[in-house]
């Protein structure tokens, strides 16, 4: 008896345990809470072109290290035991011994000096500058990607409520062409009239939801989130005008955009490849300085070592005559190489330029949609006041009346549009400018 009633206890337990956190209706679901400064943040963490990026500039910096190394001096230690199987003479001192073993431990300093390993340590170090920019412009077009992607979403939702508010009014204008006809006061006409405004309302909430999935989808994969999580976006949808002229864009696209900073970094890395090319034409000064110890078998104390060791040095200057246009080779390919470089910092300014004025045009013609938007949603919702009015004393018809309803939706969708076509035109113009916030 006892038993049967421990298994009753266990098993009311267990079913009670699976109701509350294993049952679908208690099944809960993450939802991420998230602002668009926050999205930005968590896109220049995860995103892979931008770690991508970090790790060239490591690789550049550790290439700056690589040619540093070569106008460091080197030292080393070499030490040698030797054993022969004959015996031989060796002269030791004043005296001449029988041994059958040397040893050998000499301390040797090495430098060199030449034009080109000072040029390449420089080309290194400004390649490590263009990659720096590189990494600010990355951040810079991740950013305005995540910037976009989330006003994507909030265009979506807000595309959405009107579709749906839409559909609402249109389903109360059914029930009320429905009931005039019950009561002989309207027209079968009027009752399919609005028939056919709910299904092609049905269809517009249909379309307005999958692209708010779609959306949604595209923001959590660029996000690396989980595809299930539920977004609850902090909406941004008050717009601010960005004082800022066309003229003065441009000078500040000149002096603050990264990818032409990266550009005159490589022109100047350019330049010191054609020098470090000609290096090949210059001298070159080695110093060598080393401490020999030489016995014939491995010494006792380690002192022997310094007392018995023998100094030396020697400072050698060499050029080449000819390296049978080597040199000559490969200074012209230098040459060409920092002639692309010129030309692509001359594109890229001209690129710079042109998407200024593009996003400052886009700007401008979103800002001018703004305000038409405004008050044509004010005039579609005076329009469809007076259809309902006179559609109640009877001078209009149902047509007329969807007419209106239709003339408003499509007001509120070209609001929706241009509110976030401005605010996105205003990141589009600061992305181009290179004043976004965004730190490399």
């Amino acid at each position: 008896m006892k038993l049967s009633s421990r298994r009753l206890v266990f098993g009311l337990g267990s079913l009670l345990i699976w109701t509350c956190f294993c049952s679908p209706s208690h099944a809960s679901v993450d939802t991420l809470h998230i602002n668009l400064d926050e999205c930005v943040r968590l896109a220049l963490t995860v995103n892979t072109e931008v770690v991508k990026a970090r790790y060239q500039l490591k690789q550049a910096s550790s290439y700056v290290l690589t040619s540093a190394s070569q106008l460091l001096p080197t030292l080393g230690f070499q030490s040698t035991h030797s054993k022969y199987e004959e015996s031989f003479l060796r002269q030791v001192g004043d005296r001449v011994i029988v041994t059958d073993e040397s040893y050998t431990a000499s301390l040797a300093l090495y430098e060199s000096f030449t034009i080109g390993g000072i040029m390449g340590t420089l080309e290194s170090m400004e390649a490590r500058q263009a990659s720096s920019h590189n990494l600010r412009k990355v951040r810079q077009e991740i950013a305005y990607l995540a910037r976009e992607k989330y006003l994507s979403v909030l265009r979506a939702k807000h595309l959405l409520e009107v579709r749906e508010d839409a559909l609402d009014l249109s389903k109360r204008r059914l029930e009320k062409a429905k009931a005039m006809l019950d009561v002989g006061s309207g027209v079968r006409l009027d009752v399919l009239r609005a028939q056919v405004q709910v299904s092609n309302d049905q269809m517009d909430v249909i379309a307005a939801r999958n692209a708010l999935r779609l959306a949604e989808a595209g923001l959590r994969h660029f996000l690396k989130l989980d595809p299930q999580l539920v977004l609850d976006l902090e909406d941004v949808s008050e717009t601010r005008d960005l004082d800022i002229e066309l003229e003065e864009a441009l000078r500040e696209a000149s002096s603050n955009r990264a990818d032409i900073h990266s550009a005159e970094a490589n022109l100047r890395a350019a330049s010191r490849q054609v020098w470090r090319e000609r290096g090949g034409w210059f001298p070159s000064l080695t110093f060598r300085w080393s401490d020999r110890y030489t016995g014939n078998k491995f010494p006792e104390r380690v002192s022997t070592l310094s007392d018995d060791a023998k100094w030396s040095w020697d400072l050698t200057a060499s050029i080449n005559l000819f390296d049978g246009f080597y040199t000559f080779s490969r200074v012209r390919n230098a040459k060409a190489a920092r002639e692309i470089a010129r030309q692509e910092l001359d594109q890229f300014m001209r690129d710079a330029a042109l998407e200024v004025r593009q996003a400052y045009y886009d700007m401008e013609e979103a800002r001018e949609r703004l305000d038409v938007s405004r008050k044509t949603v004010q005039l579609a919702q005076e329009e469809l006041k007076l259809a309902e009015e006179s559609y109640r004393l009877g001078t209009a018809t149902m047509l007329e009346l969807i007419d209106a309803q239709v003339s408003l939706s499509q007001a509120k969708v070209a609001h929706v549009e241009a509110v976030y076509d401005y605010i996105l035109s205003q990141a589009k113009l600061l992305k181009a400018i290179g004043k976004d916030g965004v730190e490399g």
